[in-house]
């Protein structure tokens, strides 16, 4: 099934996925929950084994008093690790999840493997007790990104420091990726968004500019009236939660305002709140690590939709792309390692690469590609070389916690 899905956009990913799981094995491993079952991998280690049991069991006692429903039966979580780098996870309506885990723990540093499984157990309730517009995947991810790390935060497992880059680095991604886009006007689905960041972003401005009242609730309490049984969750609905008690209507103005940028309205609805500034991008080094990657692989897809006949597929690994080995591009050694465009680190220092790919282009020279191991190529220049997808960071202010009411 992984090798299946390796690549495949969402809609296929959830065709072939189904609606329900079997599993077929033996019980070794079964570990007995109060919410459910947890069953391991015989080839998961015992450290991430307990750290998912711990943050299981926390979620779901703490989700049902947050709620006040609990799930409809016990669930089941059922644990895989693959070659695959990176993790995926699905959950079902018969409460039922898997977990997918890569066999390199590198690939998911710090409070990675906690946030993951906090997020799936969030959209059992999200999208499986409650009703979700699923033609808009930024209200459920969204909400599942932030309600995850506020239950870290909660259990004393996310520190100030990492929150703060977490959040600054989500709001510069949702900006990048919707740029000057209307939200009022972007077509449904996951095509041109980052539903993940730009659904944090959102429900964290959302409960931001909540009424000072309001604010002294515990962040995780806050959240949860969002989702009720009586009626779905759709943008109206966050729009109506996040506008409460305020006269300003700002939440309405930034997602069905038919003349609003999203990017700029963002970073004007954060100023106002005193959460955040604005920053000009001169470097590398300014970016958050996550918008260092997104910038990277901007580049990346770019040059390999010219080279491979409009197609594109690669892992981000920590110093390199991995090409898909199943495509066929001109020039390009599918199935390496991509680490330097144009003799510059790409994931390292992707403004630079942008610089020295435009050079070489300009003056007539291919693009040469460098791989972790093996020889260079030489790729041709695109008909139009990508602009860098983001001009102006987001910077928090100093107080940008205490006003979201996460003081440690």
């Amino acid at each position: 099934m992984d090798r299946a899905l390796a690549g495949a956009p969402f809609e296929l990913t959830r065709e072939i996925g189904a609606a329900q799981y079997v599993y077929l094995g033996g019980a070794k491993g079964l570990v007995a929950m109060a919410g459910g079952n947890l069953l391991l991998d015989p080839g998961l280690d015992a450290s991430r084994a307990e750290r998912i049991r711990k943050v299981l069991e926390y979620t779901l006692e703490r989700l049902p008093k947050l709620y006040g429903v609990a799930l409809p039966g016990p669930g089941a979580v059922v644990t895989a690790v693959s070659e695959l780098p990176g993790f995926h996870g699905d959950t079902t309506s018969g409460r039922m999840m898997r977990l997918r885990l890569p066999a390199n723990v590198e690939t998911m540093p710090g409070t990675m493997l906690e946030h993951f499984v906090a997020h799936e157990v969030v959209h059992w309730w999200n999208s499986g007790v409650f009703g979700t517009d699923q033609q808009r995947p930024w209200l459920h991810e969204g909400h599942a990104e932030w309600m995850a790390r506020l239950l870290l935060r909660e259990q004393g497992l996310l520190g100030d420091a990492e929150l703060r880059a977490d959040i600054e680095s989500n709001l510069n991604n949702c900006a990048a990726a919707r740029g000057s886009k209307v939200a009022a006007a972007m077509k449904p689905g996951r095509q041109g968004d980052d539903v993940y960041a730009c659904g944090m972003s959102l429900m964290l401005l959302g409960q931001a500019q909540r009424s000072e009242a309001w604010r002294q609730t515990a962040p995780l309490v806050q959240m949860a009236p969002l989702h009720r049984i009586e009626r779905g969750l759709d943008v109206q609905a966050f729009v109506e939660w996040a506008d409460a008690g305020s006269t300003q209507a700002a939440m309405a103005r930034l997602l069905q305002d038919s003349q609003q940028a999203f990017d700029s309205g963002l970073l004007a609805r954060l100023k106002a709140l005193g959460m955040a500034d604005g920053e000009d991008v001169k470097s590398s080094e300014q970016l958050p690590p996550g918008l260092r990657m997104k910038t990277a692989g901007g580049l990346m897809s770019a040059l390999m939709s010219s080279d491979c006949d409009g197609a594109v597929g690669f892992w981000t690994l920590p110093k390199a792309f991995r090409l898909d080995a199943a495509l066929k591009c001109s020039s390009l050694r599918v199935g390496s390692e991509v680490a330097a465009l144009a003799g510059v680190p790409v994931l390292t220092d992707p403004i630079a690469a942008y610089a020295a790919v435009k050079s070489a282009c300009q003056q007539g020279q291919t693009i040469k590609v460098g791989y972790m191991s093996g020889a260079e190529t030489a790729m041709a220049c695109p008909k139009t070389l990508p602009a860098l997808p983001v001009t102006q960071l987001i910077r928090l202010r100093p107080d940008a916690l205490q006003r979201l009411g996460l003081v440690s």
